[in-house]
C-alpha cells in the first residue's frame, strides 16, 4: 500500500512537472491585463518578468522538454488563449477601435471587398480574375464577402467593418486546429517522429507571431493554410495532387508573387 501510494504522489509530481512551463505560458497572459488595468493601462518594468514567463516556458518546451505536448493539449491551449484574447477584444471594445482605423484590413481589404458586393456577383468574379484589379488579397476578399452575407443572413449587419472583423476572429478560430494537424502531419512525415511532430507544432502555433497574426480578415490565416498543404504534398511519399493543387490555388489568389518561393 505504502509503495503503490508513493508511485502516485511520483506520477502525480511528474504531471505537475510536466504541464508547468505551458502552465506558466498561459497564465501570464491574464496576468499581464490585469496590471496594466490596475495602472491605467501602463505595464511597469517591474513586472517584465511576467512577459518573459512566456517566452521562457516557450523555449523551454522547444529546446529543453524530452517528452512533448500531445496535439490534443496544443490545439487546447491555443484555442484558449484565442478565446481569451477573443472575449477581452469584445469587452474593451478593440474590434470597434481597429474597424475606424488606418490597419491594412479596416482601409482596404473590407472595404473593397463591401465595395464588389455592392456592384454584384458579376463584379465580384471578375476582381478574382482581371488583370487589372490588384493581386493581392483576392481570396481575402471573397472570404470578407462571404462572412458579410453570412451575418446578414442572421439579421447582423453585414456591412459593418466591426461586426466584420469580429466574424473573420470566429472563421480563424474554425482554421487554425486544421492548420495545426497540417503542420503536425507534414513534420511526422518528414521525421517519423511523434515527439519531432508534437514540438513543431508547438513551435508554430505557440509563437506570440502566429498567435496575433491569424485574428484579423488578413492574409496570414489563408497563407498558413496554404503552405501547410504545400507541406504535406512536399514530404508525403505519395505526392497526392490535391494538397499541390488547393495549395498553390490558395497562394495564387491571395498572394501570386510567392509562388516561386514554393520552387
Amino acid at each position: 500500500m505504502i509503495l503503490e501510494n508513493s508511485r502516485n504522489t511520483a506520477l502525480e509530481r511528474l504531471s505537475l512537472n510536466h504541464y508547468f512551463p505551458i502552465m506558466a505560458m498561459i497564465i501570464s497572459i491574464p496576468l499581464i491585463d490585469y496590471i496594466r488595468v490596475i495602472y491605467d493601462d501602463s505595464y511597469p518594468i517591474l513586472f517584465a518578468w511576467l512577459s518573459l514567463s512566456y517566452v521562457f516556458g516557450y523555449l523551454y518546451v522547444l529546446i529543453f522538454k524530452v517528452n512533448q505536448y500531445s496535439l490534443r493539449n496544443i490545439i487546447f491551449v491555443m484555442l484558449s488563449i484565442k478565446l481569451y484574447f477573443f472575449v477581452t477584444y469584445l469587452i474593451g471594445g478593440y474590434f470597434q477601435e481597429v474597424s475606424l482605423g488606418d490597419s491594412d484590413w479596416a482601409r482596404f481589404h473590407v472595404p473593397r471587398s463591401l465595395g464588389f458586393l455592392n456592384e454584384g456577383w458579376l463584379r465580384i468574379f471578375e476582381s478574382m480574375v482581371s488583370e487589372s484589379e490588384t493581386y493581392n488579397g483576392r481570396l481575402t476578399h471573397l472570404i470578407i464577402i462571404l462572412i458579410s452575407l453570412f451575418i446578414s443572413f442572421f439579421g447582423i449587419d453585414g456591412l459593418s467593418i466591426e461586426n466584420i472583423a469580429i466574424a473573420a476572429y470566429a472563421f480563424s478560430l474554425l482554421m487554425l486546429p486544421i492548420i495545426i494537424i497540417l503542420f503536425y502531419r507534414a513534420a511526422y512525415l518528414y521525421s517519423k517522429s511523434i515527439n519531432f511532430a508534437r514540438r513543431a507544432a508547438f513551435f508554430t502555433e505557440l509563437s506570440p507571431f502566429f498567435l496575433m497574426s491569424t485574428s484579423n480578415p488578413q492574409k496570414e490565416i489563408l497563407l498558413y493554410l496554404s503552405i501547410g498543404l504545400f507541406l504535406i504534398y512536399l514530404v508525403s511519399q505519395e505526392k497526392s495532387i490535391k494538397y499541390l493543387f488547393f495549395s498553390l490555388l490558395i497562394m495564387f489568389f491571395e498572394r501570386v508573387y510567392l509562388l516561386p518561393l514554393f520552387l
